[in-house]
């Protein structure tokens, strides 16, 4: 069975949720309770997907893994596409914070950038099923979560040149990381996972070295040709 997604970067402060005023007693006790039961709601969709797929996944299959009544899901969701969503919008989080914080603890940024490509191709293949999902099942279901793709791809950009960024400050040496190039290489990734889904198993060593590589050649200091 598969791990729950840490639920840190979609608790009680984000989401539908984000503008909502703390408030006291019982009411604030209610809303507690209202954002668990949407948190296992969540879960309960990744959990499904890795047992069945998206396309078989029923609003009962996530209630079931939920344990939570069929009310309650529509109480938060409109429907299966709306809560994949919200598992999108979870899954690009933890992968954009795994990849950030692999990326700070080596001391030379040859070993930075391993650890970060790595981190974020082990986030995807730890989760086949929603891999496949989000890189191949996201486009068709619907233009909602394709606009939620694309802008899960641009999250995605955004992340890894702010990593780059960060790692220029210890190694100044290395070059920006341009708009278009970080586009290139979360395509390139993309890709990339999309053929090793096809297979029986993913190989996420092989995935990271060929993003280490491509991003070597991006941002590795230039070499003199005199």
């Amino acid at each position: 069975m598969a791990k729950p997604l840490p639920i840190g970067t979609c608790s009680y402060r984000c989401g539908r949720y984000a503008n909502v005023p703390l408030m006291t007693g019982s009411t604030a006790e209610r809303e507690r309770t209202d954002v668990r039961a949407r948190d296992r709601l969540v879960q309960g969709m990744l959990l499904s997907i890795e047992e069945r797929g998206y396309a078989a996944t029923t609003v009962l299959d996530i209630v079931r893994h939920a344990r939570v009544s069929k009310r309650t899901f529509y109480e938060h969701f409109s429907s299966k596409d709306d809560a994949l969503r919200a598992l999108y919008a979870l899954a690009v989080g933890n992968l954009n914070t795994w990849f950030a914080d692999a990326g700070r603890r080596p001391k030379t940024w040859e070993e930075r950038l391993r650890r970060a490509v790595l981190a974020f191709v082990e986030g995807l293949a730890a989760y086949p099923g929603l891999a496949r999902t989000i890189l191949v099942e996201l486009a068709a279901t619907g233009p909602l979560s394709l606009a939620a793709r694309d802008a899960a791809h641009q999250a995605f950009v955004d992340a890894i040149r702010q990593g780059v960024d960060r790692l220029r400050v210890a190694h100044p040496e290395l070059r920006p990381l341009s708009e278009d190039m970080a586009v290139a290489f979360v395509g390139a990734i993309h890709e990339l996972m999309v053929r090793e889904l096809a297979k029986p198993s993913i190989d996420a060593d092989h995935v990271a070295d060929v993003g280490e590589e491509l991003l070597t050649l991006m941002i590795g200091p230039r070499v003199s040709r005199s």
